[in-house]
């Protein structure tokens, strides 16, 4: 199952990729964002999923935790990047489902092409 998921994410990756060359995707280090801080559940299941894409890529995952605004700074650093299949971003739902009930923020879902669920962690609201 992991390895059916290692490869749906690189087609995605290859589809959304720079159609500048012909050079093998992937060809430079990817990035993949991790709104909160090293240690959690999030950034445990990135460095799991990181490594196992490094593997089957045979190129270097870097897992960059960018904290703050209880996700929001890390989902837009996402947003803001280039959409060419070099920066990922790893995420449990309240960032996407949850704040933009709450407060404003810089994305809508529509930011986003979603490549998969990894984790299945249901969260309650009480």
């Amino acid at each position: 199952m992991f390895r059916k998921l290692l490869l749906a994410l690189a087609a995605v990756c290859l589809m959304t990729g720079s159609a500048v060359a012909a050079d093998a995707f992937p060809n430079r280090p990817i990035t993949i964002v991790v709104p909160f801080a090293a240690g959690g559940e999030t950034d445990l299941v990135a460095r799991t999923l990181a490594d196992g894409m490094s593997k089957e890529l045979k190129q270097v995952m870097v897992v960059q935790n960018i904290v703050g605004a209880s996700g929001v700074a890390g989902i837009s650093a996402v947003t803001g990047a280039k959409p060419d299949g070099y920066t990922l971003g790893v995420t449990p739902s309240a960032p996407l489902a949850m704040h933009p009930h709450m407060r404003n923020v810089p994305y809508t879902l529509d930011s986003f092409d979603f490549v998969g669920r990894i984790l299945k962690a249901p969260y309650i609201v009480m």
